[in-house]
């Protein structure tokens, strides 16, 4: 199922595997996949009955419950279940409101799958989810505080609610067929307090009051609120003949989207669009054992994209009365070519050497922001052309993993935050344009070693250099320029190490993870501060009985996670850089029991 561009849905409870892909994937899974690739693969039904619950419990009024289910519901036909509730407050006090829970993070998610195998020759798979994520947000503050502690006076949502099945039938035989179709429909609301405060905050520290300011003064008072509803349609036919497979795949989507932003005392804005997007794409892939020691694999991927944008805008005119603004039309059409080909030589049973160069892609697009510049409304795809080189070491006592990558971005996007109106924050919008080019350079090793018969170590290093081109986009104040510096959000150097000791049904982990600092944004040059943070996990295994105790940075770190830098306080709204701070220490006891 295709959720691109959404976020949120992913939930991590009976899954089979995690994989990691790096580099470009783009030959074998299209434009969502520019830069590598994490596939989550949940449990399929199984013949065997099983059943199994986990149970959450911590600070912060954190509760989760967890369970699955697995059935024989007749001959040759297996059903799984699974579900999942978690909640927590969110971590902020909203001291306007009295309340806690304005930030909260209360999600609902359940699978149903159901594996038919008749015989040897077929299979089928189909797949039912269903997920409500009833998230508030409230995650700014207008002093910077590090206390969570908000002072806004209208309820942001970061809300999703997603259902969507899929049909995977596989044909094995001479040559072997997989017919996979989806379909997805997602309700999304993102709103928030767009000033972060009430009249009173404002009043009190700031002296934005009638009295202070009787000829100008007027009811600072923004919010803003994105309504979006997108289904999605997925078709996907491979065919494998031996060494060589050939797929087409079809993707049809569209999305209505409703954005309504008001000033109290000043203009009004409300805004509605249609988004329609269509792709279809041919891809193949071959493979060839040179010997035992020297394997090829090449993947290549042709794509079209066609996009159709339609905007409708209200606001106010010099009367006060309601209006429409010109319409927003856009229709364009992207082709974009992936390619991959990949070497490896199996020195031994614990080595081997690998090699790549691809072609990566990404999509471009429309931003439907309502308040966007049409300067700035369309980017156009970007390309990444790829090298690495690494290595891969096994025995019964370590494991280790090296790769060094060297990265070319054509046509690089690179995410903008643009205040297009002075002293209006409900403009402080993010869009995405396109840079010149830009380039990455890095080393990626991990390590673990099995000490002694109770204690393994393991331990990560990412070393990143990026470049971005100067490029220029259109503010409220002309032309600004971004870039000639690194990429934002690309920290130089993150690492971590960690210990799991283990002896008579008792364990500890423990992780330490070190990120340095980086840019914020592309459209800014403020920069956070590094930072690392520390989790452990107690545990006890008794038969199907297991418990654990956890900390989730327990030394109480504050680190920032995002940055913006825009005008805020008024009446003068000077430029200044505000923070959003990451989790703080979170407890919590989890029991989980399988029948």
């Amino acid at each position: 199922m295709d959720f691109s561009g959404l976020g949120m849905i992913a939930h991590l409870y009976d899954l089979k595997q995690i994989e990691i892909f790096r580099g470009a994937q783009s030959s074998i899974y299209g434009p969502n996949s520019i830069a590598g690739l994490i596939s989550m693969k949940s449990k399929d039904p199984i013949k065997d009955s099983e059943m199994g619950i986990s149970l959450s419990g911590g600070s912060n009024s954190h509760a989760s419950i967890k369970n699955h289910i697995n059935l024989k519901v007749i001959d040759d036909l297996f059903i799984r279940l699974s579900g999942s509730y978690n909640y927590i407050d969110g971590f902020r006090e909203n001291i306007t409101r009295n309340i806690s829970n304005t930030n909260k993070r209360e999600e609902l998610f359940s699978r149903m799958k159901l594996n038919f195998i008749p015989n040897k020759k077929f299979k089928f798979l189909a797949t039912f989810i269903y997920s409500d994520l009833n998230n508030g947000y409230d995650a700014w503050a207008p002093n910077n505080n590090t206390n969570f502690k908000t002072y806004s006076d209208d309820n942001g949502l970061d809300s999703q609610t997603s259902y969507g099945y899929s049909l995977r039938s596989n044909f094995y035989g001479q040559y072997d067929f997989t017919l996979i179709s989806s379909f997805t429909k997602t309700d999304l609301v993102h709103s928030y307090d767009s000033d972060w405060g009430d009249s009173l905050y404002w009043a009190n520290n700031h002296d934005w009051s009638p009295e202070s300011f009787p000829d100008s003064y007027y009811l600072y008072k923004y919010f803003d609120q994105n309504n979006k509803n997108r289904s999605n349609f997925t078709h996907e036919l491979r065919a494998s003949f031996g060494p060589l497979l050939l797929g087409i795949y079809y993707k049809d989507l569209n999305e209505k989207d409703q954005a309504m932003g008001w000033l109290f005392d000043g203009e009004a804005t409300d805004a509605t669009s249609d988004f329609q997007f269509k792709a279809i794409a041919g891809y193949a892939q071959y493979r060839h054992n040179f010997s035992t020691l020297f394997n090829f694999k090449a993947n290549f991927r042709i794509e079209q994209n066609n996009y159709y944008y339609n905007g409708l805008s209200q606001g106010y005119n010099e009367n006060w009365e309601k209006v429409y603004l010109d319409s927003v039309q856009f229709k364009t059409n992207d082709r974009m070519v992936g390619f991959r080909a990949a070497f490896t030589y199996n020195k031994n049973i614990s080595t081997n050497y690998f090699s790549t160069f691809s072609q990566g892609y990404k999509s471009g697009g429309i931003n439907q922001q309502p308040y966007l510049s049409n300067i700035n409304r369309t980017y156009d795809p970007e390309y990444v052309r790829s090298f690495e080189f690494g290595l891969k070491q096994k025995t019964n006592k370590y494991r280790s993993n090296f790769t060094l990558f060297l990265n070319n971005r054509i046509n690089q996007q690179v995410s903008v935050s643009s205040q297009q109106d002075e002293g209006n924050p409900n403009s402080f919008l993010f869009y995405t344009a396109n840079a010149g080019s830009g380039k990455n350079f890095g080393i990626e090793f991990d390590h673990s070693h099995d000490l002694i018969t109770f204690l393994s170590f393991n331990t990560s290093i990412g070393i990143l250099k990026t470049w971005v081109d100067k490029f220029s986009y259109i503010t409220a104040n002309g032309k600004n320029y971004g870039g000639g510096r690194e990429a934002a959000m690309a920290p130089t150097l993150m690492g971590s190490f960690g210990f799991n000791f283990s002896i008579l049904n008792l364990y500890i982990v423990t992780n330490t993870s070190y990120k340095s600092e980086y840019y914020f944004s592309d459209s800014h040059n403020n920069i956070s501060k590094p930072y690392s943070l520390t989790n452990i996990t107690i545990g006890k295994s008794y038969k199907k009985i297991n418990v654990k105790l956890w900390a989730k940075n327990i030394f109480d770190r504050r680190y920032p996670v995002r940055g913006f830098y825009f005008g805020l306080i008024p009446p003068e709204f000077e430029n200044k850089l505000w923070l959003s701070y990451g989790d703080p220490r979170q407890l919590g006891l989890t029991i989980d029991y399988k029948f």
